[in-house]
């Protein structure tokens, strides 16, 4: 998706140990921010996360298109991302 209007962001609660072991392991090539918070303040109870993972897939006026409770897998993802940036490339084409 490098040079497309996307952005992928992860936020995760576990210790700051598990998060940098998982870093590890998964080679994350995007930022993943560390949700450290006593339980009132957790974005995963603010966003209601009842499992993991979550994926929410936002569009740029920061509208929920889609959410997943557990991988819905790379294929409906890439569908997914794909059918959103074709939005967004017909928006932003010029009119004849």
């Amino acid at each position: 998706m490098k040079g497309k209007p996307f952005a992928l962001i992860g936020i995760n609660p576990d210790s700051k140990a598990e998060l940098l072991k998982a870093a590890q392991r998964e080679k994350f090539t995007w930022p993943v921010l560390w949700d450290h918070g006593d339980a009132d303040t957790l974005l995963n109870c603010k966003w209601y996360v009842q499992g993991w993972p979550n994926i929410f897939l936002i569009d740029a006026k920061g509208i929920i298109r889609q959410h997943w409770v557990g991988s819905p897998g790379t294929d409906v993802l890439d569908q997914q991302l794909e059918k959103l940036e074709k939005e967004v490339s017909a928006k932003a084409a010029p009119e004849k």
